[in-house]
């Protein structure tokens, strides 16, 4: 197996991945569903003048499954997702990548939550708010892995993420005023005690008093 690879690095690396996908496919036949061969066709695909994103995916995918836990796997499972369009995809990749240690943890946090970000835009209501609930827990918890301008730029980030959920939670049909109270003591409890989110908080006790004549 390792010589294969080795032979189909080299073909790669003198342009001809077409001879390198069939070094590879020889290889399969002999040790089908090898993990390491699969990541490697898979390679073989995304270097390929005309990249075909559907193979790639099913064959970092298949990698996967075989028990393949190099990141590079995911990369090109994420990719290929991100290229097809397929929000769900990239949440998927991005959730499970997260949970290995070894990884650029930061990446794959701001990945999910740019993820979440846009499917959030395509939904409505709760589900949406959710979605956008999701993406701040995701960006916080890069932020103690940060410093200096990266940091502060991470932290404008969020309070734009927090402006757009009180937007959306005072417009809400779903959520009682106690319940968007809960959801801005959450964001104030991590680390966002703008003035605007103190008045935020405020408001929702104020307006749940009146609504329940207390």
């Amino acid at each position: 197996v390792g010589l294969a690879i080795n032979q189909a690095i080299a073909l790669l690396n003198e342009g001809r991945s077409d001879d390198a996908i069939k070094t590879i496919d020889a290889e399969l036949k002999a040790f089908k569903n090898n993990s390491d061969l699969l990541l490697m066709k898979a390679r073989c695909f995304y270097q390929n003048e005309q990249r075909n994103f559907e193979i790639i995916r099913q064959l970092s995918k298949s990698s996967i499954d075989e028990g393949q836990n190099k990141e590079l796997a995911y990369e090109y499972w994420y990719v290929s997702e991100e290229h097809i369009g397929s929000i769900n995809g990239m949440l998927e990749v991005s959730s499970k990548a997260v949970q290995f240690r070894n990884f650029d943890t930061n990446k794959w946090l701001e990945r999910l939550a740019n993820a979440y970000v846009r499917r959030s835009a395509l939904r409505e209501g709760e589900d949406a708010i959710k979605d956008i609930i999701e993406a701040s827990t995701a960006l916080t918890k890069t932020l103690d892995s940060l410093s200096g301008a990266a940091k502060d730029l991470r932290i404008q980030e969020l309070y734009s993420l927090h402006d757009l959920l009180w937007t959306m939670l005072e417009a809400s049909k779903y959520h009682s005023w106690l319940s968007i109270f809960d959801e801005m003591y959450k964001l104030i409890k991590q680390g966002d005690s703008r003035t605007s989110m103190y008045r935020n908080a405020a408001r929702c006790l104020l307006v749940a008093n009146i609504v329940t004549g207390k």
